[in-house]
């Protein structure tokens, strides 16, 4: 009786071990497949995620864009001081004038000065130049060199009131007898000049001023005049001409100017430049007078005699150059 008793129990704990055993498995499916659903979304779910989060961020940045002085909106309009230095740096790929070399071609006009215009008796003339300077490696100095050539016409009516004005009367009368050619120089000089740039009102490294004293060599020409005499005095006409010869001289010249360098592009430069050249050239002067008729003008040998003509022009001139 208690064996059976025994076995019955055996059994029924055994059944119900394996029934709960049998539930375990029957559930555990339904966990895999919530846990699968979880863990991979369909791709309809993913993009939607996705979107929401740049939405989100998008909006985040946006507004501290807008409560930050120092955002990503102020430093793109601003950007620091280093970073704008750089940039300008590498702008310049043509640095001007980084060293003063230049060689240019000047014409204008010529101004005498001081006795070359009131006992020369010669007006405003004209001159032609070429001017060279050599900069020195990382210096604003450097040597100058220029061959001029320049011509100035005589003032016949000055020279007639100058020289013969003091003569005449109502009874002597003095006239020029010819149109003379041009008093004409030509100088060779070498010399220092040196650069300044000038960095103001936003000219930097496009425009320069130079500063130049030369010494040289001139070469000059007088020209040939004839000045006619008419006399009446004692109630005889007579005339006669008074002839002074060309002649030529050199002396020591002197110059000393400024210019004005513009760069108008690469390399190409506009030039404006004044200059005073001084000279004393000597010259040996051949004149004669020459009685035709009456004996009042006698007739003369010829008269040589050495004397000294001041050159001093103001010369002003542009044109054109190359920097180098």
């Amino acid at each position: 009786m208690k064996l059976r008793t025994t076995i019955l129990l055996l059994f029924f704990i055994t059944a119900s071990l394996l029934k709960a055993q049998d539930t375990t498995h029957a559930v555990q499916p339904v966990a895999d497949t919530a846990k699968s659903a979880k863990v991979q979304p369909t791709a309809d779910t993913t993009k939607l995620q996705k979107k929401e989060k740049h939405k989100h961020k998008h909006s985040a940045d946006s507004t501290k864009a807008q409560t930050t002085p120092t955002g990503p909106t102020q430093w793109t309009n601003k950007p620091a001081k280093d970073t704008l230095k750089d940039t300008a740096k590498k702008l310049r790929v043509i640095k001007y004038y980084q060293t003063t070399g230049y060689a240019a071609y000047n014409i204008g006009y010529g101004f005498p000065e001081g006795d070359f215009g009131s006992v020369a008796c010669v007006s405003k003339g004209s001159y032609r130049a070429i001017s060279v300077g050599l900069p020195v490696p990382k210096k604003r100095l450097g040597i100058a060199a220029q061959v001029l050539v320049g011509t100035n016409p005589v003032n016949t009516a000055e020279l007639i009131n100058h020289d013969y004005g003091l003569m005449a009367d109502e009874n002597l009368k003095f006239s020029m007898g010819n149109t003379p050619d041009n008093y004409t120089y030509k100088a060779m000089m070498t010399g220092l000049y040196w650069t300044f740039p000038f960095s103001k009102f936003k000219l930097e490294n496009k425009l320069s001023i130079d500063a130049r004293v030369m010494l040289g060599c001139m070469f000059a020409t007088v020209p040939e005049t004839d000045v006619n005499v008419n006399n009446t005095i004692w109630g005889v006409a007579t005339s006669g001409t008074i002839t002074n010869n060309e002649a030529s001289g050199s002396s020591l010249s002197f110059d000393m100017g400024f210019g004005i360098r513009y760069l108008v592009m690469p390399h190409i430069t506009v030039t404006y430049n004044i200059d005073y050249y001084y000279a004393n050239p000597k010259f040996q002067a051949v004149s004669s007078s020459v009685n035709d008729n009456s004996g009042y003008l006698s007739q003369n040998s010829p008269v040589v005699q050495n004397s000294n003509q001041h050159f001093a022009l103001l010369n002003m001139g542009i044109g054109l150059g190359w920097a180098f």
